[in-house]
């Protein structure tokens, strides 16, 4: 991403995970077993530490004097802010519950001190 274009001399990289990536696998399911998807969903799970090693790696690349951690009152609204996007999402039929139960275990995965993780 080049991020040392934006942190040099007086950037920072915010300590916050403003959003997820995720993929999608559409088939024809004339050309596939009827078991395939539930094999490919299998999979992804299997490798799921895979993947955060990959992101642990990637974060650990970037210097420690140029991470930047919010005020915990600026990181509370835009935890407020994305809970009312995520919701509205869901009212839009773009999120369906599953996804977002998906999202909430993953923002506690990565932090688990957050206050929607303890309900």
């Amino acid at each position: 991403l080049e991020l040392y274009k934006g942190v040099e001399p007086n950037g920072a990289v915010v300590k916050y995970a403003i959003g997820y990536m995720n993929f999608q696998v559409i088939i024809h399911r004339d050309r596939f077993p009827d078991e395939a998807a539930q094999m490919v969903r299998n999979e992804s799970i299997k490798r799921i530490d895979q993947a955060y090693d990959v992101i642990a790696q990637a974060e650990a690349e970037i210097p420690k004097t140029v991470w930047m951690n919010l005020p915990q009152e600026d990181t509370a609204e835009y935890d407020k802010m994305l809970r009312k996007v995520r919701l509205s999402l869901l009212d839009d039929g773009v999120f369906d519950e599953r996804a977002i139960k998906l999202m909430k275990a993953i923002r506690c995965r990565v932090d688990a001190t957050r206050a929607e993780c303890a309900s």
